[in-house]
């Protein structure tokens, strides 16, 4: 499980930054390449935490996560691996009011990037990427249980 802290905030001093965690497929799928291209749909388990206390607009706090949204990009990088070849994304949301926690499964959906000419032959770094947009109160988040599947919806396993 990767736990993902945010510490910085924006200038506004109120809100926190949004955190970008990239998860690097060739390092993945090293040694099976091959395998790659087979991706339709990636899902993983993703949970936020309160670690401080959300204010309300009428100035009531609670010690929630509150809202839990953002998205996840699928990017794959020209061999400069600094321009940008093809991106796709997928929003997830999710809120909890009353506990601590809060879970969601984070699925890219029938995203073919991965099948078509564009990406087949690219020769720079593929990534995941996980955004959870900015918010106004202290909450880390987890991600967990990364699985791939086909377009017939099998695991992919190596």
């Amino acid at each position: 499980m990767l736990k993902v802290e945010v510490l910085d905030k924006y200038p506004d001093g109120v809100n926190y930054e949004i955190p970008k965690p990239r998860i690097k497929l060739n390092e993945i799928f090293k040694g099976h390449e091959d395998l790659l291209t087979k991706v339709n749909t990636i899902k993983m388990d993703m949970i936020q935490r309160a670690v401080g206390d959300f204010t309300a607009d009428d100035g009531s706090t609670a010690h929630v996560p509150g809202n839990f949204l953002g998205t996840i990009a699928i990017q794959a990088l020209k061999d400069d691996n600094k321009t940008y070849k093809a991106w796709d994304q997928q929003d997830f949301e999710a809120s909890e009011w009353v506990s601590d926690w809060v879970y969601c499964e984070g699925v890219s959906k029938e995203l073919l990037v991965w099948n078509t000419q564009v990406l087949s032959a690219v020769d720079g770094d593929q990534y995941i990427t996980i955004m959870r947009w900015g918010q106004p109160n202290d909450a880390c988040f987890y991600i967990a249980d990364i699985a791939f599947y086909d377009i017939d919806g099998n695991p992919i396993k190596f």
